[in-house]
């Protein structure tokens, strides 16, 4: 592990991949949920047969869900849809990689400006 640490360059390389293979793992995991629930859809509102042929629909089934959808109001929008425990983590992980480099940009260029400025003893 020390010698990755050691080459920045791999290091990143290893992230990379093991962010892709995160990010890959959990859309998968995103889309077997969507299934499910489309599946359970078909199941409970009773679709006919080409509609449940066509479960890829963006439109919702007949019946009530539509309209629990359309009327579900803040509370639905924070549930996203029942996705809230993958896109909430996934925008304070955004949030917090933005603020860190942000932090560490700003503490770069007030020590480069710190160095380039002269101090007041030596000024004359």
């Amino acid at each position: 592990m020390l010698s990755s640490l050691a080459n920045p360059a791999r290091f990143m390389r290893i992230m990379a991949v093991g962010f892709t293979l995160l990010f890959g793992w959990l859309l998968l995991r995103m889309r077997t949920a969507l299934n499910e629930r489309k599946a359970r859809a078909l199941r409970l509102y009773g679709c006919p047969q080409s509609v449940a042929r066509r479960a890829g629909s963006r439109f919702p089934p007949p019946g009530r869900l539509g309209a629990e959808i359309m009327t579900g109001g803040l509370a639905a929008y924070f549930a996203m849809g029942g996705y809230a425990a993958f896109v909430w983590p996934a925008y304070g992980i955004a949030a917090a990689v933005l603020a860190i480099h942000s932090w560490h940009r700003y503490r770069a260029s007030r020590d480069a400006l710190d160095c380039l400025q002269p101090t007041a003893g030596n000024r004359e």
